[in-house]
């Protein structure tokens, strides 16, 4: 549409011609002229912009396209509307962003030029050319959804790589967060917040030349009055390690150090604001942070649940009454203690050993508290537990391994004649370090499962297990959620009793915590998942609460990582959720399935026709995310070719009561994606032996369809000939019949003369099927036979002759008193003969 401007001028030139054929003022024929060569351009460009804003949504479609052409002229075409902005080319730009993820460096490389083009081309210089790449940034952030927040950061990481972001740009976001820029508001100074957390992880330097600023702010006056800031600041702070660096070379805060007693406090004083809005993501941030930054995280954050359980026990009853944290300087804890306790239940929460008998004077066990104090202690023990595993397995482990290196470090130094001895275990200890306790396990045991295979370099001279990862191991297992004098141990039992009785507790949001809070724990311990795993999944099937499905879904997704072996069995609920009714449901299962697919978590089996449906989901999301799926399986080996016949068996089942329409758009996409010729040759006879297992004309114009929608070369038609005698009755059908004339005429379309004569052949035999004959005549059938005889010896003679050249001699001719039937039936079974080496060559190859 039209800019402002634009309508004015439109509008007074209007005005001016009329005002002059009003006044009777005789113009000459050029003014005339011009005046309405001026109007009828300015038409003509309003409905080009009608017809052009109407196309950019189908226009969408082409960037996820297979062909690499029509998604570069998708791109620029939406990066030119949007630098003239034309409605519509928005939503393009952020489709766009989807494209980070492609396997194909064009594609990326367009991307990224496009949005370079409309971010950071501008006509200023220095600083005024750094504040408008700044407004650039924060007006893109600012309207793309949170799915595509982690492709914007991968953009951004480049940018800052390559110098786009520079030191001026940074300025200007500092000036911008901390307000000092004239004209900021709140909202823009949180955009550049968060353009600064991108740009940090590329470049922790920033964060490091700025640390006391940050840490000021974060708990300064602004964060206290708008927590999403303070949980920003944890973030960027959090960014200051060098992702490229050991974790063991940087140094942690104390547990005493100001910042953090700081922080610690703020986190008690949101705890217990109960208008509190985004209270999980201020708890993920206050927890990343202390196991990321602090010294004796797990010490710390076991304290801090011990402290929240203590003022359960001995502060909550005295809400109604007072405030729970009496301080008069806790303005925050103040304000957020409600006059009445809404939404309680009973709920009884054992004391641990540690806090010791309790006093007479406080609460009875089975009292009531609120809802939200429990959901939100729910939620930072399932947290809390997750960062611990992680802490436990990579910074406890690379530690570990560090002292390790030290100490043979020091051993070196001290016997020099060993120093050829010690260099190999140095090797040793460097390619261990930097990696997972988990990894290492699953490397060594790698090993042991190929005791024919020459040993790993890298592990000669090394003990048959990782000493230190059997130790965490042990304590992932056996400690954490089992020992008697742990805190997990005795808080389990009462996540399991609110996840088991939702009659009881009836709170969504309850439920919701306690439900996501137990999968987390399952990620610790296989012993503990394994005794917990069927009931997970009774609750996924029975619950009502959609957000208690998605975050069981996702827990599984995290599960399948860590324990492969005991989740496998129950794929099939994974599956399940891509037919529920509820579009984010479905939107979460085809992310994670996708995600677990391609990350070879789960085998791609026949259930894969269910997420080939998803081709044809109302949810454009979700049929994009599904379209980018097929197209990354496509490019890893044989794996969508073997999973074909399943899918189209499943689809082309009449039980499954698929429209016709919607069969031909999924399997017109997934076909398209098999382009190697021999994959194509075998497709073609596995449809073909189809056709009599078919009894339904349905079932017989799937299979044809399916036919036609290949590529087809000599060979393949060959095979489409040769096994003519599967389908000979089924060309009567009329769409049949038509989809083997599509063949026929695609085939056509610049072929060569070896394939063009292979095609006549073949139109002549399919016309031969719909010829009606006079059953009276006896030497019909024999004529018609002889002819069929002739063509198969000819092309066996051709064949012969092509083989002839490699060494090998083409088999004699059969004797002419040979049956016709049994020489038909000799060369059908050799050209299945030949089909089944094909196939048997193509899975060795895999």
């Amino acid at each position: 549409m039209l800019e402002f401007e634009e309508k004015v001028f439109y509008v007074m030139e209007l005005l001016k011609t009329y005002h002059l054929l009003a006044a009777g003022l005789k113009q000459s024929s050029e003014e005339m002229l011009r005046q309405i060569k001026t109007v009828q351009f300015l038409k003509d460009s309003i409905d080009y912009t009608t017809i052009v804003t109407g196309a950019y949504p189908k226009l969408q479609d082409l960037l996820m396209s297979k062909t690499n052409t029509d998604v570069l002229e998708a791109v620029d075409l939406f990066t030119t509307g949007y630098m003239f902005g034309i409605a519509g080319t928005d939503a393009g730009m952020r489709k766009m962003l989807m494209l980070v993820w492609s396997s194909d460096k064009e594609k990326r490389d367009a991307v990224s030029e496009a949005y370079r083009r409309v971010l950071f081309t501008t006509e200023l210089q220095a600083r005024a050319h750094a504040i408008r790449v700044v407004q650039n940034l924060s007006k893109f952030l600012e309207e793309i959804d949170y799915g595509h927040y982690l492709s914007l950061e991968t953009l951004v990481a480049e940018w800052v790589n390559v110098g786009q972001i520079d030191a001026l740009v940074i300025q200007v976001l500092f000036e911008r967060f901390t307000l000092k820029l004239e004209g900021t508001t709140n909202n823009e100074a949180r955009l550049a917040l968060e353009l600064l957390i991108m740009a940090s992880k590329a470049k922790n330097s920033i964060v490091t030349a700025n640390t006391a600023i940050i840490e000021d702010i974060a708990v300064g006056q602004r964060a206290r009055s708008e927590p999403r800031l303070f949980a920003g600041c944890l973030r960027l702070l959090v960014n200051s390690i060098d992702a490229n660096n050991n974790a063991k070379y940087y140094k942690r805060h104390n547990t005493d150090a100001k910042f953090v007693v700081e922080v610690i406090r703020f986190f008690f004083d949101c705890f217990f604001h109960e208008k509190l809005k985004d209270f999980d993501g201020m708890a993920t941030s206050v927890l990343e942070y202390i196991y990321r930054m602090c010294q004796s995280p797990d010490v710390l954050v076991q304290d801090l649940l011990k402290e929240l359980q203590k003022r359960f026990y001995h502060n909550w009853l005295g809400a109604t009454a007072a405030p729970v944290n009496a301080d008069k300087e806790n303005e925050l804890a103040l304000e957020s203690q409600p006059t009445e306790i809404a939404y309680t239940q009973p709920l009884s929460i054992p004391q641990t050993q540690t806090q010791g008998t309790q006093s007479p004077g406080g609460p009875p066990p089975g009292t009531c508290m609120p809802v939200f104090l429990v959901s939100r202690f729910m939620f930072c023990i399932g947290y809390m537990t997750i960062k611990e595993m992680i802490f436990l397995d990579m910074d406890v482990y690379n530690n570990m391994k560090y002292r390790e290196e030290l100490t043979a470090q020091q051993e070196r130094d001290t016997r020099t004649q060993e120093a050829g001895r010690k260099a190999a275990q140095q090797q040793l200890l460097r390619r261990t370090m930097n990696v997972s306790a988990m990894e290492v396990r699953k490397r060594l045991s790698n090993s042991a499962a190929e005791p024919q295979q020459e040993p790993d370099e890298d592990l000669v001279g090394a003990t048959a297990e990782d000493s230190i990862a059997d130790e965490i191991l042990a304590i992932c297992e056996d400690m954490l959620i089992y020992d008697p004098n742990g805190l997990l141990h005795w808080l389990t039992p009462v996540i399991i009793d609110i996840c088991k009785k939702p009659g009881e507790y009836r709170h969504p949001k309850l439920q919701q915590a306690a439900t996501l809070t137990l999968a987390r724990l399952m990620t610790v311990s296989s012993r503990f998942c394994e005794s917990n795993m069927s009931f997970l999944m009774n609750i996924l099937g029975l619950t009502t609460n959609i957000k208690i499905k998605c975050n069981t879904v996702v827990g599984l997704s995290d599960l399948t990582f860590r324990f492969p072996n005991i989740i496998e069995p129950w794929t099939g609920h994974f599956y399940a959720q891509l037919h529920e009714t509820d579009t984010e449901l479905r939107l979460t299962a085809v992310k994670m399935l996708s995600h677990l697919l391609l990350n070879e978590m789960i085998r791609v089996k026949s259930q894969i026709s269910d997420m080939a449906l998803c081709i044809i989901d109302e949810n454009e999301e979700i049929q994009s995310i599904t379209k980018e799926f097929f197209k990354e399986i496509a490019n890893k080996s044989n794996i969508l070719y073997n999973v074909l016949p399943d899918i189209i068996s499943r689809l082309g089942d009449t039980n499954l009561r698929l429209e016709e329409h919607k069969y031909h758009i999924i399997m017109s996409y997934i076909l398209g994606l098999i382009q190697k010729d021999r994959q194509i040759e075998s497709l073609v006879e596995k449809l073909c032996l189809r056709f009599p297992m078919a009894h339904v004309e349905r079932q017989w114009r799937d299979i044809a369809y399916c036919l036609s929608l290949l590529t087809y070369n000599e060979r393949s038609i060959n095979k489409l000939m040769d096994n003519m005698h599967n389908y000979r009755d089924k060309v009567q059908n009329d769409d049949v019949y038509a989809s083997f004339r599509l063949i026929i005429s695609n085939t056509n379309k610049l072929a060569k003369p070896e394939l063009k004569a292979a095609v006549t052949e073949f139109e002549t035999r399919l016309a031969e099927c719909l010829a009606v004959k006079d059953p009276t005549a006896d030497g019909a059938d024999s004529s018609q036979n002889q002819a069929d005889e002739t063509r198969t010896a000819n092309r066996t003679k051709a064949a012969g002759n092509r083989t002839k050249k490699g060494g090998r001699k083409p088999a004699p001719a059969a004797p002419a008193g040979r049956s016709t039937s049994r020489r038909g039936g000799r060369s059908r079974r050799a050209a299945r003969v030949e089909s089944s080496s094909d196939d048997a060559s193509e899975s060795d190859s895999d």
